[in-house]
């Protein structure tokens, strides 16, 4: 249960949110901020957000404890994730009509393309358009990100919305260009819902 956030805040609360007993001895802002000392040792939960956490740097408030929460975890909301069908000419690329939305509150670490498997056997690759500043991704294949790329640019994404065009490059074009993909967006070891759509392109050809 998260402490509150205004008001009066006790040394004894924030012992409590930490998981050690309110009335226990030897307490300092300082040991309970940074999780140093001889009687304690925790690690401050990153997955609330960084103005609902103590930044373990002097001097050490205890309005820094407002809005804590010491078992927060990473959440992510997921829309518009299904339907994402690519189609084109043998050997060409093509990205979905539509896109997912993927927002993230309380993450750390970045975020990654995780769980990307193909039915059907399609040969060729995942590629993507996205953005995190609220807009929409471009339709575009040029400048497009390959799975490695979008997730050196999600390194240090953990909180906000992304918005993810997926889409497909059919190579090579004498190949089958028929199938399925899905993936998830993972932040903090937890998954987003299942990105999927369908991928044709003309198939096996002479």
């Amino acid at each position: 249960m998260a402490l509150q956030s205004s008001g009066e805040i006790k040394i004894s609360q924030i012992q409590s949110e930490l998981g050690y007993a309110s009335n226990r001895t030897n307490a300092s802002l300082k040991s309970l901020s940074d999780g140093t000392g001889t009687f304690f040792s925790h690690v401050i939960n990153t997955a609330n957000a960084a103005a609902d956490r103590p930044d373990g740097v002097a001097p050490h408030e205890m309005s820094e404890f407002y809005s804590y929460d010491h078992t927060a975890g990473v959440t992510i909301s997921t829309s518009g994730n299904t339907g994402l069908h690519c189609s084109g000419a043998p050997g060409g690329k093509d990205m979905a009509n539509s896109f997912a939305t993927i927002t993230i509150s309380g993450g750390s670490g970045g975020c990654d393309v995780e769980n990307f498997t193909t039915s059907g056997g399609p040969f060729g690759s995942l590629i993507f358009q996205f953005t995190t500043d609220g807009s929409t991704p471009s339709t575009s294949t040029t400048g497009t990100s390959s799975i490695s790329q979008l997730n050196s640019a999600l390194a240090s994404f953990n909180s906000g919305t992304l918005k993810l065009r997926p889409g497909w490059h059919h190579n090579p074009s004498n190949k089958d260009g028929t199938g399925a993909f899905t993936f998830t967006i993972t932040n903090a070891s937890t998954d987003s819902s299942a990105i999927t759509g369908n991928i044709s392109f003309g198939g096996l050809q002479p």
